[in-house]
């Protein structure tokens, strides 16, 4: 079986391209992150800005591509941690991004993901409708409420 990166090369070197022209930059560094599953093969390419190109291989064979560009006015990007509190306590953190209109999003290995005006309505999405977008912490007894802090500021 031919890895993803090695049969899509010319996928991320023209993603490189791309970003050196953005960013008016002889020097891009790309962090390249691989994983298998019985879903299928992933490959993703990020940047240390945050843009990404991820290519998806499922257990069909069909690849998806998707690409990812940060904003260039005044997006920052950064990380939360959730403290959920409903029938068991859990913790969990996530990456968002908030782009210069001032909406949220958050980064997803496999489809784009709407936009959100608050962070708490972008909590309360993943935690309903996308929970395998958490890198998960850990578990208590509670009941239901959220609160967040950021971790940390790109």
């Amino acid at each position: 079986m031919e890895r993803l990166l090695v049969k899509y090369a010319d996928k991320v070197v023209e993603f490189e391209e791309k970003l050196r022209n953005k960013y008016k930059s002889d020097s891009i560094k790309l962090e390249v992150r691989s994983s298998v599953s019985w879903l299928g093969e992933e490959l993703r390419v990020e940047s240390e800005q945050g843009d990404y190109l991820t290519l998806f291989d499922d257990e069909n064979g069909e690849l998806s591509i998707d690409y990812y560009f940060v904003p260039t006015e005044e997006a920052e990007s950064f990380t939360i941690e959730v403290k959920g509190t409903y029938v068991f306590r859990e913790e969990w953190k996530l990456d968002i991004i908030k782009s210069s209109e001032g909406k949220y999003t958050y980064k997803k290995w496999y489809r784009k993901v709407p936009a959100f005006d608050t962070i708490d309505s972008l909590i309360k999405h993943v935690d309903e409708d996308d929970p395998t977008s958490r890198v998960h912490i850990s578990d208590g007894k509670e009941s239901r409420e959220y609160d967040y802090k950021i971790l940390e500021e790109r």
